[in-house]
């Protein structure tokens, strides 16, 4: 179960670094809203990477930050 946790934790944080890279190709970036959207969004990514409300807005910030460049 740990390991599960671990690959998913870590499919998260390749998600979120590509959602907030200004640099990112926009096809990577959006594959990268696709599976943030198929995992249910910063509601569900903030339940599975466990943060408190703090760190979840600080991610939805900075992932609309870019949004709204690209």
């Amino acid at each position: 179960m740990e390991l599960i946790k671990k690959n998913q934790n870590g499919i998260i944080s390749k998600i979120l670094d590509t959602l907030i890279d200004y640099d990112a190709d926009i096809k990577k970036y959006n594959n990268a809203i696709e599976d943030y959207n198929e995992i249910g969004g910063i509601d569900e990514i903030a339940k599975i990477m466990e943060w408190d409300e703090n760190q979840k807005a600080k991610w939805k910030q900075k992932i609309l930050n870019v949004y709204a460049i690209k």
